[in-house]
């Protein structure tokens, strides 16, 4: 068992993480009812007792002794956990892998679930796919279903736990599970990353750090992020220049030069793009494929050829791939695609000329909204790539993206049924109306073209640094809409870790992972009810949340990023600077307005004494979060006054002053658990030039 989840979970509570007691050891008088466990429990049934004995205490102040399925009854109110179910009529070894079984028969509970090599030392939360941990979602099942709880952010004080006695479910036989494959947030961090001493960039204390990340992952398992099947996608070339290019140079793309090669700037060929055409490509790609282990079939694991692209537009402009290509008569009004030798193309400026994306890959200047669309080529490539691979292996599957310029749907080529489809919409923010039409014209065109397997992966977590932004209203009706059009996993990039500030859109959008068709009015609810007897209030605080860039174009987007350049040139705004921006989004009357509205929140939760002291606190840190955003807004002001004025000692020092005002704060609040802040610092450091230090 790895030492970090074991934690985690231990953090929260005490028994089988330890040790699972035996023979009824451990009992002792007061305890109300007994957990029972088998005699070797695996992980997912040791926390599944562990998660429930901790709720149950919180919800009744009553004790509870987790025992094993050999110790003598006691007379005591059982419930029984995984293998253990069995003499309640469960047929745990016939369940599906995360499928899920609550059962009640007289005043006893059987709680179990389809657990995957969870004997392992894997543990849950952004698991991969080989892990399972089916009766440990069927104790959550029962502790939101029948007990009301909640989980709206990480930590202690965003258990929502209601006081009230623990269900008589007699009759009760629920059977469910995830339904989608995959529920994943890119950018986990992990704890083999957190020093053990010293310092880490943003962080005052790194056991503070640690802590955040046990924290996250308790959260992440607790709305049952993981996977039951696994994909083997991500950019896949990278290193396909260094091995290939000097004997293989016809794999690459052909550049409007007449050379293929990278682009200027990249060095080391991690984002050239490939001849999709190329038949001796295919052939190479599924000769690596049929010599690695990703050829070899799993029960959680169909043969799959990686065939996503470099993080890079479709670059070549060879007779063969641009056959392939739809016409268009944007090609010819495009500067790279034309032949006329005006094309200014850099690494830095590959997104620009070729690419509509919104997160910040622009580089220093606008992007142009009328581009061509490769989509069709690399439909014809993935077919052909599938058909090489299914020569060696009949059930092979390819994953690709529907990504930059390929993100359209193709015009003319049809998908072979074996082509998984990645798509990553270029909406980022402002979410827009119009984006999100967008997204659903081209997911429905790809699904229309016969992509089948469809995953959505998605930027727009990425945005809004540790600032209040609430743009979840959206999200959600996306989400819903792709879970009603074919979607089977969903790979989100990213969970920053804004605990506080972002509170409600971090909880709506992990929610939703699991029940894409909530909606964000039932989640809000959820959400609100934390906050008893201030729902309405909260309701208003997140509604003002929305209105943060509402009315801004796209267009407006970018003519704000050229106004904030970082110190690379980009455009600010982007998911690696986004702080360049927030003088300009937000100000000291915003921040005011928001401080009032959670200020009623807290007044009225304080009125109802002591039932209202647990809502005060989650006031309170959120209070942190919107102070913590607050002062990075001053650093910011700061910074462009003395910008402005570059030869000023005092406006100088007013920046420095600011910043050290802010790192003082977070300093003092990071054990709160208010923002992963190594995600907020590097983005501070890097994309704004301020001077974190390690």
């Amino acid at each position: 068992m790895k030492k970090t989840m074991a934690i985690a979970f231990a953090a929260v509570s005490i028994g089988c993480l330890a040790g699972t007691p035996k023979n009824g050891a451990g009992r002792s008088s007061g305890v109300s009812m007994e957990i029972v466990l088998p005699e070797k429990p695996n992980v997912s049934e040791r926390l599944a007792a562990d998660e429930l004995k901790h709720h149950f205490s919180k919800a009744t102040g009553s004790r509870f002794a987790i025992v094993t399925e050999n110790a003598p009854k006691s007379g005591l109110r059982r419930f029984y956990i995984g293998r253990a179910a069995v003499c309640g009529g469960v047929d745990v070894a016939a369940l599906k892998p995360e499928e899920r079984v609550v059962k009640g028969v007289g005043r006893d509970v059987f709680i179990a679930g389809g657990d995957r090599h969870a004997d392992g030392g894997a543990m849950p939360g952004n698991t991969g796919g080989r892990v399972c941990f089916g009766t440990l979602y069927a104790a959550y099942d029962f502790l939101e279903n029948e007990m009301g709880v909640r989980w709206i952010w990480p930590g202690e004080l965003g258990e929502v736990v209601p006081r009230r006695a623990i269900p008589v479910i007699d009759g009760v036989e629920r059977r469910g599970r995830e339904p989608l494959v995959l529920r994943k947030f890119g950018g986990e961090p992990d704890t083999d990353k957190v020093p053990s001493g010293g310092r880490m960039l943003g962080w005052a204390d790194v056991e503070n750090a640690r802590r955040d990340v046990e924290r996250r992952r308790t959260w992440l398992a607790r709305h049952r992020l993981g996977a039951r099947r696994k994909f083997n996608g991500s950019h896949a070339f990278t290193d396909w220049w260094s091995r290939y290019g000097k004997e293989h140079p016809e794999f690459f793309n052909l550049l409007p030069n007449g050379r293929r090669e990278p682009l200027q700037g990249d060095d080391t060929g991690k984002n050239v793009t490939l001849c999709v055409s190329q038949p001796a490509l295919w052939r190479q790609i599924v000769a690596n494929w049929s010599k690695s282990g990703a050829v070899r079939p799993q029960p959680y694991y169909v043969p799959c050829v990686n065939v996503c692209e470099n993080d890079t537009p479709g670059m070549c402009t060879c007779a063969a791939c641009r056959s392939w290509d739809a016409p268009d008569p944007l090609f010819a009004e495009n500067d790279y695609w034309n032949g006329s030798g005006r094309c200014p193309l850099t690494k830095k400026g590959r997104f620009r000329l070729l690419a509509d994306v919104q997160w910040g890959e622009t580089g220093g200047t606008k992007v142009l909204l009328s581009l061509p669309s490769v989509s069709d080529r690399y439909a014809k490539f993935y077919n052909a790539v599938l058909a090489e691979a299914r020569k060696k292996v009949k059930d092979a599957v390819v994953y690709g993206y529907a990504y930059a310029n390929y993100l359209a749907a193709p015009k003319q080529t049809k998908v072979s049924d074996g082509v998984i489809i990645s798509f990553v919409p270029r909406m980022y923010f402002p979410y827009t109306q119009a984006e999100s039409d967008y997204f659903r014209k081209h997911w429905t065109g790809w699904r229309n073209a016969g992509a089948a397997q469809m995953i959505y992966r998605p930027n727009y977590m990425l945005a809004g640094a540790n600032m209040p932004i609430n743009t979840a209203r959206r999200i959600a009706s996306d989400i819903a809409f792709a879970a009603g059009n074919g979607m089977m996993a969903i790979s989100q990039d990213s969970l920053t870790g804004i605990w506080s500030a972002q509170a409600i859109q971090n909880y709506v959008v992990t929610r939703l992972m699991r029940d894409p068709k909530l909606g964000y009015e039932k989640a809000l609810d959820e959400f609100a009810s934390a906050f008893r007897p201030a729902e309405k209030e909260m309701k208003d605080y997140c509604a003002f949340l929305e209105d943060v860039g509402k009315g801004l174009s796209v267009e407006d987007w970018q003519e704000l990023g050229q106004r904030n350049k970082d110190p690379r040139g980009n455009a600010g705004g982007g998911f690696k600077n986004f702080v360049l921006v927030a003088a300009d989004l937000y100000s000291e009357a915003w921040y005011d307005r928001a401080e009032s509205l959670l200020g009623r929140v807290r007044a009225k939760a304080a009125k109802s004494g002591a039932s209202g002291a647990i809502a005060v606190k989650r006031v309170d840190f959120m209070l942190k979060g919107l102070k913590d955003a607050r002062l990075t807004y001053r650093t910011r002001v700061a910074q462009k006054a003395w910008q402005a004025d570059s030869g000023s000692g005092a406006k100088k020092k007013a920046f420095e002053k600011a910043f050290e005002t802010m790192r003082r704060y977070r300093a003092s609040v990071e054990g709160d658990g208010v923002a992963s802040y190594f995600w907020t610092a590097a983005r501070e450091r890097d994309g704004a030039g301020w001077p974190h230090r390690h």
